[in-house]
């Protein structure tokens, strides 16, 4: 079964939701380290450094997996 992650990242007071497919934790957050860091680097803009990551499996409800993460 495949998983589904996502994080919630605060970007100038606002909340962004990425999705990022996988089957583990530590794949899926290498992904989006990847993701985010591609998408706000060119901009010169630092993201913060700490966000949260969840697991959602279809109908499940979504578990908390990494409270907080360091970006960098």
């Amino acid at each position: 079964m495949r998983k589904y992650y996502y994080a919630l990242a605060s970007f100038d007071e606002d909340i962004k939701i990425y999705w990022v497919k996988s089957f583990s934790k530590r794949y899926a957050k290498f992904k989006l380290i990847k993701y985010i860091r591609r998408k706000h680097r060119p901009t010169g803009y630092e993201p913060p450094l700490k966000f949260i990551m969840y697991r959602y499996c279809k109908e499940e409800k979504p578990i908390l997996i990494y409270k907080e993460m360091s970006l960098w």
